[in-house]
Order: structure tokens, then C-alpha cells, then sequence
């Protein structure tokens, strides 16, 4: 990926996340190494696929969240449900794309199959995950 887009983009997401404390301190951390591992390959589309993935989760947790607040208990049993994602959570729905991303990239000047099912994997796997997040 292109450093020149990468590194702003990246500093922009780190802002973001600590700006409206979507990510706990080292949730900030673990999404810089998810980033690092996505930014590593040469194609854009890694990063741009994490990038779409952070935004429609964090709008996804938004949407109704009034009601969901509601409805949803802490894991210290208060209402309200989580606040900040964790480390736990960054790695939790990013280390398959990571790895995903990282074979591929390391695969990428072979000439085998399994580099074109890498790609769908990559590419699949970004939408349940954001879903999810709601």
C-alpha cells in the first residue's frame, strides 16, 4: 500500500478512536497492528476493506442505541451494555482478515489457486463481522 495514503489514514483512525473512546487504550493498539498487518500488502483494497469494516461497526453500535441500552447489561450487570472496544474485541473480529491478508501477500507472486480463495476470504469476511458489531 502506499505509504503516502496509509500513514494519514491511519493517524486519522487513531484520532478518531481515541476522539470518541470507541477503543480502550490498548483496543488502540491492537487496531494499530490490525491496520500494520493490512497496510503491509501491496494493494489498497486490505486497508479500504478495515477501514469500511471500523466504520459500519462503530455506526452500526450507534443505530437505536437507546434501545439497545436498554435491553443490554454490562458485564458488571449495569445497564447500558459495553462501552470502549478491547484489545480482545480488535483481535477478535480482525485476525482472520489479518492473517488473511498477510498469506495473501506472501502468496501474491505465486502462481497457485489458493491465492484467489485468500482474496474472497478477505473480502467475505468483512460484512458478518461488521454486522456483528451492532
Amino acid at each position: 500500500m502506499n505509504p503516502l495514503i496509509f500513514f494519514p489514514a491511519l493517524a486519522l483512525l487513531i484520532f478518531r478512536a481515541s476522539r470518541s473512546r470507541s477503543l480502550t487504550p490498548l483496543g488502540i493498539a491492537s487496531a494499530i497492528l490490525t491496520a500494520c498487518a493490512h497496510g503491509i500488502h501491496p494493494w489498497n483494497l486490505p486497508f479500504l476493506l478495515l477501514i469500511t469494516f471500523y466504520t459500519l461497526g462503530t455506526a452500526a453500535t450507534k443505530v437505536k442505541h437507546d434501545v439497545k441500552a436498554r435491553i443490554t447489561l454490562s458485564s458488571t450487570g449495569a445497564p447500558g451494555g459495553e462501552g470502549a472496544r478491547t484489545a480482545t474485541q480488535v483481535f477478535a473480529n480482525s485476525a482472520v482478515a489479518s492473517v488473511l491478508t498477510l498469506l495473501h501477500a506472501v502468496f501474491m507472486r505465486e502462481e497457485c489457486f489458493w491465492k484467489d480463495v485468500l482474496v474472497v476470504g478477505i473480502i467475505a469476511f468483512v460484512p458478518p463481522c461488521a454486522c456483528w458489531l451492532g
